[in-house]
């Protein structure tokens, strides 16, 4: 038996729902589908959920900081030669971001199928 995307997808699908994320079919969140949820498949994350999330974990905060923190997400540094800039996340390739990133129980996941903790 070969090692595929599909032997890949379900393994981490099976590990996440262990952990107890609730798993959902990633077509379902699709650009155009009555339940989207990014504008574009270029969406790294999904930004309604990231600002709920934010809301939910920082209730006594003020909105315009629940709102600064979502800006800051959504901003990333990143260096060219000696200079750092700043760009927007979507700017990020995906392989770069999926290497940055570490399994935690708060991160919202995005691709074909996604995984959010409920």
């Amino acid at each position: 038996m070969s090692l595929n995307e599909s032997i890949v997808e379900a393994a981490a699908l099976e590990w996440f729902g262990e952990l107890g994320y609730a798993v959902g079919h990633g077509p379902r969140l699709a650009p155009g589908e009555p339940a989207a949820e990014r504008g574009s498949f270029g969406d790294v994350l999904l930004v309604g959920r990231l600002r709920e999330a934010i809301r939910r974990l920082n209730p006594k905060i003020p909105e315009e900081a629940w709102e600064d923190a979502l800006q800051k997400v959504l901003r990333v540094p990143a260096t060219l030669g000696n200079r750092t800039m700043v760009c927007p996340l979507n700017a990020v390739s995906r392989s770069s971001l999926m290497r940055a990133q570490t399994p935690s129980p708060n991160n919202v996941l995005s691709g074909r199928t996604t995984a959010a903790r409920g």
